[in-house]
């Protein structure tokens, strides 16, 4: 599951200014100012992910949900600046103590089951004994969203940095180019 957030700025005295700094500078402008944006919501992910109190379980490190969050610019077409904020998952990051693969059933709750308690069939089939898991009384861990909350808490702040960043860097170059 990614979670996500399309900001959008398309004031005309941005391009027009944009437009009069060149074109690499304006990639460098914009990449800059997207980064920045992304922080500010990779930052306000971290400070919503619920960290499990101390002491844990065997093995594990309290604090790794949070470390495991990440910011990370994808390829785009040209023009497009992409941003993904995720959390790192799997064996690679097992070593580095970043393996937080039960994330998505802390944003979206889950049925608890002990040991040997895992649903057996296929997808359908494990679909309607959840369902009547849940029906039933079983044993449901509420969600505890940290995702979306921090996407919607963080969303003007982001576009204030974005437009911060771009009008100095604008500033900046612009002044290169005189």
């Amino acid at each position: 599951m990614n979670s996500g957030v399309n900001v959008t700025t398309n004031l005309p005295e941005f391009k027009a200014q944009l437009r009069a700094i060149g074109t690499d500078m304006e990639r460098r402008a914009v990449r800059q100012a997207s980064a920045a944006a992304a922080s500010v919501f990779r930052s306000a992910v971290q400070r919503n992910a619920p960290v499990q109190a101390p002491p844990g379980r065997k093995g594990h490190m309290v604090g790794t949900l949070r470390r495991a969050i990440y910011a990370r610019k994808l390829k785009a077409e040209r023009g497009t600046v992409i941003y993904r904020i995720g959390v790192r998952q799997g064996r690679g990051e097992q070593k580095r103590n970043r393996d937080a693969y039960y994330w998505a059933w802390v944003e979206q709750g889950h049925i608890a089951r002990g040991p040997g308690g895992a649903l057996k069939g296929g997808v359908s089939s494990k679909s309607l004994q959840r369902r009547r898991l849940r029906a039933g009384g079983g044993k449901v861990v509420p969600p505890h969203p940290f995702f979306k909350p921090a996407f919607e808490s963080a969303g003007i702040r982001a576009l204030q940095v974005f437009n911060e960043r771009l009008t100095r860097a604008i500033a900046k170059y612009s002044q290169k180019t005189k």
